[in-house]
């Protein structure tokens, strides 16, 4: 997965913020940080409920975010990729 996403990724849930480091280059690490760094590729901010439906795929990324549930700051490019980690944790 990380070698197909390639990327630093925060995922924001109700104001926890969540660090993935998805580079090919450096070991997986996913960890609870403070404060985003601003040197990420992509950040994604959502709610708990939301979060929970996108992971059960009870909710497609895209109607979150045209709903305005789902938020990226970033690349998009990245954003696309990063669906695989919502398939992931199914």
């Amino acid at each position: 997965m990380k070698n197909e996403i390639n990327a630093t990724m925060v995922l924001c849930i109700s104001g926890k913020n969540f660090l993935f480091d998805l580079h090919s280059s450096r070991p997986l690490r996913i960890e609870l940080i403070d404060e985003v760094p601003k040197d990420v590729d992509l950040t994604m901010i959502t709610d708990e409920k939301t979060f929970l439906k996108l992971v059960k795929g009870e909710l497609r990324a895209s109607i979150a975010y045209l709903a305005g549930k789902l938020k990226f700051r970033g690349d998009k490019k990245v954003a696309i990729r990063a669906k695989k980690v919502f398939k992931s944790l199914k």
